[in-house]
């Protein structure tokens, strides 16, 4: 899956293709099971947000908890 900095990297492009009212941002799971940078991570979605919302002042941007994991077996 994407990390948050590789949705970054893409999202200008995204939005200006859509005009989105809504963005639900449930990401940074990819970016801890690869083990990219983890402590970076609340940067980088600081830094996506801000992208976000320069990109598209009119939509509400909603970020999800990442899911717990687990390690089975």
């Amino acid at each position: 899956g994407w990390r948050i900095d590789q949705i970054d990297a893409n999202i200008n492009g995204w939005l200006r293709t859509y005009t989105p009212r809504t963005v639900l941002l449930h990401i940074g799971t990819n970016d801890v099971l690869q083990n990219y940078n983890v402590s970076g991570a609340p940067q980088r979605l600081s830094t996506l947000i801000d992208h976000i919302t320069a990109a598209a002042p009119d939509a509400d941007v909603f970020v999800a908890t990442i899911i717990p994991l687990s390690n089975s077996g």
